[in-house]
């Protein structure tokens, strides 16, 4: 069980890593966190394609179950940067050294 703030899921292949992702960004959604404050980093691309779509897909299934307007909202808003969130190690590495210094 992960709380809200910074955590790290690893495990095995085929243990649940995907569906428990989901699930917290899912949590997330529905509490109105934005999903461009949170960061999933996998090592493949193929990895990266498959949470992204997974993440995307479960964010329109729980739009259609959701129970209150207010929680529609906060999940159609999510559907827009849903992808944004998710990056391989060698990408999320790029995009800090390649930003200019401040």
């Amino acid at each position: 069980q992960l709380g809200r703030g910074h955590g790290a899921i690893t495990a095995s292949a085929g243990t649940g890593k995907t569906h428990t992702l989901l699930q917290l960004v899912l949590r997330e959604a529905r509490l109105g966190t934005k999903l461009d404050r949170i960061l999933a980093v996998t090592f493949t691309r193929k990895g990266t394609l498959e949470l992204r779509e997974r993440i995307r897909d479960g964010l329109a299934a729980a739009t259609r179950v959701a129970e209150t307007e207010a929680e529609v909202k906060r999940l159609r808003e999510a559907l827009g940067p849903a992808g944004s969130m998710v990056e391989t190690v060698r990408g999320t590495g790029y995009r800090f050294t390649a930003q200019p210094s401040r």
